[in-house]
Protein backbone atom coordinates (compact mmCIF):
# COMPACT_ATOMS: atom_id res chain seq x y z
CA UNK A 1 0.00 0.00 0.00
CA UNK A 2 1.44 3.24 -1.36
CA UNK A 3 1.02 6.58 0.73
CA UNK A 4 0.20 9.21 -1.37
CA UNK A 5 1.96 12.66 0.10
CA UNK A 6 -1.52 14.95 -0.28
CA UNK A 7 -0.64 19.01 -0.36
CA UNK A 8 -2.97 21.57 0.63
CA UNK A 9 -4.21 23.78 -1.91
CA UNK A 10 -2.74 27.02 -2.76
CA UNK A 11 -5.70 29.62 -1.43
CA UNK A 12 -4.09 32.81 -2.63
CA UNK A 13 -5.51 31.37 -6.29
CA UNK A 14 -8.90 31.03 -4.97
CA UNK A 15 -12.18 33.68 -4.93
CA UNK A 16 -13.83 35.33 -2.34
CA UNK A 17 -17.06 34.59 -1.90
CA UNK A 18 -17.51 38.08 -3.23
CA UNK A 19 -15.97 37.60 -5.76
CA UNK A 20 -17.45 33.83 -7.13
CA UNK A 21 -20.97 34.77 -6.45
CA UNK A 22 -20.54 38.18 -9.13
CA UNK A 23 -19.24 35.94 -11.34
CA UNK A 24 -22.25 33.93 -11.17
CA UNK A 25 -24.25 36.30 -11.35
CA UNK A 26 -25.99 35.41 -7.83
CA UNK A 27 -26.02 37.13 -4.42
CA UNK A 28 -23.56 35.73 -1.45
CA UNK A 29 -26.32 34.68 0.08
CA UNK A 30 -27.97 32.69 -2.24
CA UNK A 31 -24.42 31.71 -2.64
CA UNK A 32 -24.37 30.42 0.56
CA UNK A 33 -27.43 28.50 0.87
CA UNK A 34 -26.14 26.89 -2.30
CA UNK A 35 -23.14 25.31 -0.35
CA UNK A 36 -25.31 24.89 2.30
CA UNK A 37 -27.95 22.62 0.02
CA UNK A 38 -24.52 20.81 -2.70
CA UNK A 39 -21.25 21.27 -0.70
CA UNK A 40 -20.26 22.87 -4.30
CA UNK A 41 -18.22 25.30 -4.44
CA UNK A 42 -15.81 24.09 -2.07
CA UNK A 43 -14.79 27.01 0.68
CA UNK A 44 -11.67 27.04 2.94
CA UNK A 45 -10.61 29.77 5.02
CA UNK A 46 -8.51 31.74 3.62
CA UNK A 47 -5.60 33.56 6.54
CA UNK A 48 -4.63 36.91 6.31
CA UNK A 49 -2.36 38.86 8.01
CA UNK A 50 -2.40 41.94 10.28
CA UNK A 51 -4.85 40.38 12.79
CA UNK A 52 -7.55 40.22 10.73
CA UNK A 53 -9.77 36.83 10.73
CA UNK A 54 -9.57 34.46 8.23
CA UNK A 55 -11.78 35.22 4.72
CA UNK A 56 -13.84 32.17 2.97
CA UNK A 57 -13.06 31.54 -0.69
CA UNK A 58 -14.30 29.67 -3.16
CA UNK A 59 -12.46 26.95 -5.32
CA UNK A 60 -12.42 28.85 -8.76
CA UNK A 61 -12.29 24.96 -10.56
CA UNK A 62 -15.74 24.69 -9.19
CA UNK A 63 -16.66 28.32 -10.03
CA UNK A 64 -15.93 27.64 -13.30
CA UNK A 65 -17.78 24.37 -13.60
CA UNK A 66 -21.56 25.49 -12.30
CA UNK A 67 -20.69 28.94 -14.52
CA UNK A 68 -20.53 26.52 -17.10
CA UNK A 69 -23.47 24.26 -16.17
CA UNK A 70 -25.93 27.16 -15.56
CA UNK A 71 -24.90 29.07 -18.73
CA UNK A 72 -26.25 32.20 -17.24
CA UNK A 73 -26.83 35.09 -19.77
CA UNK A 74 -25.63 37.82 -17.63
CA UNK A 75 -26.04 41.16 -19.30
CA UNK A 76 -23.25 43.34 -18.49
CA UNK A 77 -23.40 47.11 -19.14
CA UNK A 78 -20.07 48.04 -20.51
CA UNK A 79 -17.06 46.77 -20.97
CA UNK A 80 -15.62 49.15 -18.49
CA UNK A 81 -17.35 47.53 -15.80
CA UNK A 82 -15.98 44.19 -15.82
CA UNK A 83 -12.32 46.06 -15.78
CA UNK A 84 -12.50 46.63 -12.18
CA UNK A 85 -13.16 42.80 -11.68
CA UNK A 86 -10.26 41.60 -13.67
CA UNK A 87 -7.48 42.69 -11.56
CA UNK A 88 -8.90 40.69 -9.07
CA UNK A 89 -8.97 37.40 -11.08
CA UNK A 90 -5.98 37.90 -12.96
CA UNK A 91 -3.74 35.37 -10.64
CA UNK A 92 -6.19 32.68 -11.28
CA UNK A 93 -4.30 31.53 -14.93
CA UNK A 94 -5.47 31.86 -18.06
CA UNK A 95 -7.72 28.78 -18.11
CA UNK A 96 -9.44 29.63 -15.42
CA UNK A 97 -10.32 33.00 -16.43
CA UNK A 98 -11.66 31.76 -19.80
CA UNK A 99 -14.17 29.23 -18.60
CA UNK A 100 -15.17 31.73 -15.56
CA UNK A 101 -15.27 34.59 -18.37
CA UNK A 102 -16.02 32.49 -21.12
CA UNK A 103 -18.83 30.57 -19.34
CA UNK A 104 -20.97 33.83 -19.08
CA UNK A 105 -20.95 34.51 -23.06
CA UNK A 106 -19.00 38.62 -22.07
CA UNK A 107 -15.71 38.09 -23.27
CA UNK A 108 -14.53 40.48 -25.40
CA UNK A 109 -11.69 38.64 -28.18
CA UNK A 110 -11.70 41.78 -30.73
CA UNK A 111 -12.62 44.75 -31.67
CA UNK A 112 -15.34 43.55 -33.91
CA UNK A 113 -16.98 41.53 -30.84
CA UNK A 114 -17.03 44.86 -28.86
CA UNK A 115 -18.67 46.40 -31.89
CA UNK A 116 -21.14 43.80 -32.13
CA UNK A 117 -21.86 43.47 -28.42
CA UNK A 118 -22.12 47.53 -28.34
CA UNK A 119 -25.31 46.52 -31.14
CA UNK A 120 -27.19 43.91 -28.79
CA UNK A 121 -27.53 46.45 -25.61
CA UNK A 122 -30.21 47.44 -25.15
CA UNK A 123 -31.65 50.77 -25.04
CA UNK A 124 -33.68 51.05 -22.16
CA UNK A 125 -32.42 49.88 -18.91
CA UNK A 126 -33.99 49.27 -15.72
CA UNK A 127 -33.46 50.79 -12.39
CA UNK A 128 -31.00 48.00 -11.18
CA UNK A 129 -28.85 47.65 -14.77
CA UNK A 130 -29.18 51.99 -14.71
CA UNK A 131 -27.27 51.54 -11.65
CA UNK A 132 -24.83 49.22 -12.40
CA UNK A 133 -24.29 51.26 -15.93
CA UNK A 134 -23.55 54.64 -14.19
CA UNK A 135 -22.44 53.32 -10.83
CA UNK A 136 -24.88 55.91 -9.36
CA UNK A 137 -26.90 54.24 -6.17
CA UNK A 138 -30.67 53.52 -7.24
CA UNK A 139 -32.19 56.12 -4.91
CA UNK A 140 -30.32 59.11 -6.76
CA UNK A 141 -31.25 57.42 -9.99
CA UNK A 142 -35.00 57.12 -8.67
CA UNK A 143 -34.67 60.88 -7.30
CA UNK A 144 -33.14 61.71 -10.76
CA UNK A 145 -36.25 60.40 -12.57
CA UNK A 146 -38.66 61.94 -10.59
CA UNK A 147 -37.37 65.48 -11.04
CA UNK A 148 -36.64 64.59 -14.65
CA UNK A 149 -33.87 66.57 -14.41
CA UNK A 150 -30.87 65.13 -16.87
CA UNK A 151 -32.06 61.81 -17.24
CA UNK A 152 -34.40 60.80 -19.63
CA UNK A 153 -36.60 57.58 -18.05
CA UNK A 154 -40.09 56.04 -17.79
CA UNK A 155 -42.18 54.51 -15.24
CA UNK A 156 -43.35 51.05 -17.29
CA UNK A 157 -43.13 48.22 -14.68
CA UNK A 158 -40.49 49.98 -12.66
CA UNK A 159 -38.36 52.18 -13.69
CA UNK A 160 -36.88 52.50 -17.37
CA UNK A 161 -34.04 54.37 -18.45
CA UNK A 162 -32.31 55.67 -21.85
CA UNK A 163 -28.76 54.43 -22.24
CA UNK A 164 -27.83 57.47 -24.25
CA UNK A 165 -29.11 59.80 -21.70
CA UNK A 166 -27.29 58.24 -18.69
CA UNK A 167 -24.05 58.81 -20.98
CA UNK A 168 -24.39 62.67 -21.03
CA UNK A 169 -25.62 62.19 -17.22
CA UNK A 170 -22.52 64.55 -16.13
CA UNK A 171 -23.50 67.69 -15.79
CA UNK A 172 -26.85 67.45 -15.53
CA UNK A 173 -26.12 65.76 -12.37
CA UNK A 174 -23.76 68.15 -10.74
CA UNK A 175 -26.69 70.73 -11.14
CA UNK A 176 -29.26 68.71 -9.39
CA UNK A 177 -27.05 67.71 -6.50
CA UNK A 178 -26.22 71.14 -6.20
CA UNK A 179 -30.01 72.23 -6.34
CA UNK A 180 -31.08 69.56 -3.79
CA UNK A 181 -29.04 71.05 -1.10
Amino acid sequence: MTDELTFPPDLSKWLSKFDAARLLGIGESTLDRRIKRTGCPEVRMRPRGNGLKPEPVCNPEDVARMAQEWKRAVTIPSVSSVAPLLPRIDHLGPSIIESLVGGFGFAVKSVADAAEAKQQRPLWLSLKQASAYTGLSMALLQRLASSGVGVMAVKDNGWKFQRGSLDELGEGLVGFLEAEK
